[in-house]
């Protein structure tokens, strides 16, 4: 009987063991180099240093959004042509605004009720008659996070990696640029995650209202003790139009309502989730996945890759 307790003890040991082993290990800050507020000072004078978006006369604006328009960028457009008339207000050019809006109300409408007809199908399953929906949807109104949508609905297997569950699969809504109007400071930041339980190197990259990206990264001296932390700006800043879309994707697909996610059942206990963080208004909100798959997490995401990358 003895022999059994001291064994079944022994085995609680081993398992306790072996589940600290696995737990990622306590890091020590570093105490060395700048501080938060020291690197925040700095990016503060890069940020002003860094030159203005180039100016462009009423006129070019004017040019470049009917330009924009013509090629179903209805939003886009909108965005230029109202901005030409801010700086210098022009009657006739108003009346021609209006009608260009009310081209725009009418083709968000029709790409909505096709939108609505690929929801529907997708709901009872018919994922074929779904992405002809959202096709012919995309037809009226061209949309970066519609077009995923319907890349996952016809090809759901390349969604099937690092094992990962779905957790949700649904559009965002219509992403709109004219919609909306980018807060003063407005920024999202990216934080990849990885299956291990620790690396060496923590990194993020943040875009801000104005344009910057800002890469941020604390590498580690050893798996308990954090190293300096360091960052690079932006040699230029990414477009404004690009940084007004990356806005309006988070209000299109609610990324408020986003939270954290991880696959259910999971018996993994290693990994560092995957995590996007809004700044906007005071505020901050922030949604993470770990082996699971959210769609709307994944389209904000991709966009803002996008938006770093092709810049």
């Amino acid at each position: 009987m003895k022999k059994s307790i001291i064994l079944f003890m022994f085995m609680l040991y081993a398992v306790a063991a072996s589940m600290v082993a696995h737990a990622s290990p306590p890091v020590r800050p570093y105490t060395g180099g700048p501080t938060g507020s020291e690197i925040e000072a700095q990016l503060l004078k890069e940020k002003e240093a860094l030159p203005p978006y180039p100016l462009k006369s009423p006129q070019e604006l004017w040019q470049e959004g009917e330009g924009l328009f013509v090629k179903k960028h209805y939003g886009e457009g909108v965005v230029l042509m109202r901005a030409s008339l801010k700086a210098f207000p022009d009657t006739q050019q108003q009346e021609k605004l209006a009608k260009f809006e009310a081209d725009l109300a009418r083709h968000k409408q029709a790409a909505q009720d096709k939108r609505n007809q690929g929801k529907d199908w997708q709901e009872r399953g018919n994922m074929s008659k779904a992405a002809a929906a959202y096709q012919a949807s995309l037809r009226e109104w061209p949309d970066v996070l519609l077009e995923l949508h319907v890349r996952n609905l016809n090809f759901p297997k390349s969604l099937e990696k690092n094992n990962a569950e779905i957790v949700e699969m649904a559009p965002c809504h219509i992403l709109d640029v004219s919609a909306v109007d980018v807060l003063a400071d407005f920024s999202m930041e990216y934080a990849p995650g990885t299956d291990k339980s620790d690396r060496r190197t923590i990194s993020r990259v943040e875009v801000f209202g104005d344009g910057r990206v800002v890469r941020y990264s604390t590498s580690r001296s050893s798996y308990r003790q954090a190293g300096p932390p360091q960052y690079t700006t932006a040699a230029k800043r990414v477009p404004e139009m690009a940084v007004r879309r990356l806005y309006a994707a988070t209000q299109a697909c609610s990324f408020n309502e986003l939270g954290s996610y991880r696959k259910k059942n999971d018996s993994n206990t290693w990994g560092t989730p995957w995590k996007l963080t809004l700044k906007a208004d005071e505020k901050q909100h922030s949604a993470s996945v770990l082996r699971a798959y959210v769609s709307r997490f994944e389209y904000v995401l991709s966009l803002f890759n996008n938006t770093i990358e092709g810049y």
